[in-house]
């Protein structure tokens, strides 16, 4: 999947979801699952798999019923992504990058 979208493009700034997509792009995943392959905490995985729903980039594949709350599954909406290099110049990540080499340079 070639992604053009900003918010999408936005979306592989962050390592994290990088490492959610990568992992949900080969089987599906509940938070719980996600928890312990990335050995990651559950409030913060909630945020970014949020984030990835709303870019469109990871999707609920089904839900299983239990006491309390259900528990879904996600899965990532493709199997590869293409981000173009050009668009990658300009997150918003290189941009502070650049500038906290650039304020480490001039001391």
């Amino acid at each position: 999947m070639k992604i053009t979208d900003p918010a999408q493009i936005a979306a592989f700034d962050n390592r994290l979801r990088c490492r959610v997509l990568v992992t949900c792009g080969a089987a599906e995943r509940s938070l719980s699952d996600l928890q312990r392959v990335l050995a990651t905490p559950l409030p913060k995985l909630h945020y970014h798999v949020r984030r990835l729903l709303q870019a469109r980039l990871l999707t609920v594949s089904r839900t299983q019923s239990r006491a309390g709350r259900p528990v879904r599954f996600y899965r990532a909406v493709a199997e590869r992504f293409l981000v173009p290099q050009d668009t990658v110049l300009a997150l918003p990540g290189d941009g502070l990058a650049a500038e906290m080499r650039q304020l480490l340079n001039d001391e």
